[in-house]
């Protein structure tokens, strides 16, 4: 679709906002911290970061990498990720706008992001993220339903709840078939709930197309974890997410 420069600064101001929120959950998250109402701080000397620190991306240009109050190093991954939230958004605004479609992406973005990071660093796709992934589409749904994209309750209910189903069904057959083909654990849990979240995101329809995608990022990255992380086991949920990002922006818009 047409771009033109202030809704494309927009995008760009909410891929910065949503990056800093993401680098807030992928800390806080796996460290069972509360991500809504605690105050932001260095993790290093706890001092309470102000407005000047956390302007995303420049603060730790500014501040060299380090905390403003201790000189501490801050790592580069979150400046890294509040980057790559920014090119998210912009892919999403080239092929949505600020569609109602595109809020419910955008909604979604920061929450697969963290998914995804975390996943890298710790193995795991956190309940609670994946949970909220698949309420953001459970009320896409609905509004689905009232926007009069749905002419019956059937149509929603065989592609996309019935679809989360299946997906589901096939991601825990998998992992009980392959895990006890290779005697050990093949596919986790969390990756086996977000498959729920993927059917009722695209419907039964992209099933295949899903596996494909996901088949073929499971591999580079399995090579890639091999090579340079030197271990056999790798995290799969950025496959799976790349792939359901990927399926969202093909589709192209579904609310008129």
């Amino acid at each position: 679709m047409p771009m033109n420069l202030p809704e494309l600064a927009a995008a760009v101001f909410l891929g910065l906002v949503f990056g800093s929120f993401t680098t807030a959950l992928v800390y806080r998250v796996p460290r069972k911290q509360n991500w809504v109402l605690t105050r932001s701080s260095c993790t290093s000397c706890k001092s309470a970061l102000t407005p000047l620190d956390l302007v995303p991306v420049l603060s730790w240009l500014f501040s060299r990498g380090r905390c403003r109050h201790c000189g501490k190093g801050v790592s580069w991954i979150y400046p890294l990720i509040e980057l790559c939230v920014v090119g998210a958004c912009l892919l999403v605004y080239r092929q949505f706008g600020f569609s109602t479609e595109a809020a419910f992406i955008y909604a979604c973005l920061p929450f697969l992001a963290a998914l995804t990071v975390i996943d890298f660093q710790k193995m795991i796709l956190p309940n609670q993220l994946v949970f909220i992934c698949f309420a953001i589409g459970f009320v896409r749904l609905v509004y689905f339903s009232f926007s009069g994209y749905f002419l019956a309750a059937a149509d929603i209910v065989v592609p996309y709840i019935f679809g989360s189903v299946v997906f589901g069904f096939i991601a825990l057959a998998l992992r009980h078939s392959i895990s006890f083909a290779v005697g050990r654990e093949a596919l986790g849990r969390g990756d086996v709930k977000f498959f729920l979240v993927v059917g009722l995101w695209l419907g039964l329809s992209s099933l295949p197309l899903f596996f494909i995608i996901t088949g073929v990022v499971g591999v580079v990255m399995a090579v890639f974890w091999r090579m340079v992380v030197k271990k056999r086991q790798f995290p799969f949920g950025p496959a799976l997410i790349a792939a359901m990002f990927v399926l969202l922006l093909l589709q192209g818009p579904v609310l008129k």
